[in-house]
């Protein structure tokens, strides 16, 4: 089949020039996503090397099952808030703490840095009520036990308190 020579069937594509160095829109685009993309994913997922950081479930999983009666002498100053007590249980200890009226927090004393590290333990500033590490001079919320200053980036590890405060019974457990 034949075509007129005026035909738009005969033509060849006519290219249009872009300016050197510039992209295509379609390839533009893709690639603003691509470096978007990038840079949400590095700030999305943190690093092992990242200040140190170290997650709070590489403290090793020991057994807890510790009970105490707050109305016995040794415990009877955690009545009042604000008060604390250290335990022979968990993996470097427990750190008791009376946080409300009817509220106690327990916490692993490992500091979550560097947990197979003996030195690697927190003791509380009384001065400041909160706790620090004696090794690295991370510290830690006795509220809540999050990290406030590195090296570690994560919170102490916490065990469950179970309070009667008629009884003065509290069971602490994994």
């Amino acid at each position: 089949m034949v075509h007129p020579a005026g035909s738009s069937a005969c033509r060849t594509p006519r290219r249009t020039r872009r300016p050197a160095g510039r992209p295509a829109a379609p390839l533009a685009s893709f690639l603003r996503w691509m470096a978007s993309a990038l840079v949400l994913t590095a700030l999305l997922l943190p690093t092992e090397g990242c200040r140190g950081r170290v997650p709070a479930d590489q403290i090793p999983q020991v057994p807890v099952d510790f009970s105490l009666n707050l109305f016995l002498p040794t415990y009877s100053h955690l009545q009042m808030v604000g008060q604390y007590a250290y335990l022979d249980a968990g993996y470097r200890g427990i750190l008791l703490y009376r946080s409300g009226l009817d509220q106690l927090q327990a916490y692993d004393r490992a500091c979550t840095y560097a947990p197979s590290q003996t030195c690697h333990r927190v003791s509380v500033i009384d001065s400041l009520m909160i706790t620090q590490c004696a090794c690295c001079d991370s510290r830690f919320g006795l509220q809540d036990g999050q990290a406030i200053r590195g090296p570690a980036g994560w919170p102490l590890r916490r065990y469950r308190v179970f309070f009667d405060e008629n009884s003065g019974s509290v069971r602490i457990t994994n």
